[in-house]
């Protein structure tokens, strides 16, 4: 997925989730489902944008040493 991509799916899922949560409460089963959608959103995106997840990271290839 791409970078850009995954950032708008985060602001539209936080956004989302703010407006449920300011009208519901931010303790609503609906809130906390949307909350750990967004968590899940932002942790594919630090993954993704970790150095070991490149694919031309030349430290991915190299084998460990016994």
């Amino acid at each position: 997925m791409r970078k850009d991509d995954l950032t708008a799916q985060i602001e539209r899922k936080r956004k989302e989730m703010m407006e449920l949560a300011n009208k519901h409460g931010f303790t609503s089963s609906k809130a906390l489902e949307l909350s750990q959608d967004l968590d899940q959103l932002i942790n594919l995106r630090i993954k993704e944008s970790h150095p070991s997840n490149k694919q031309d990271d030349p430290l991915k290839e190299t084998p460990l040493l016994p």
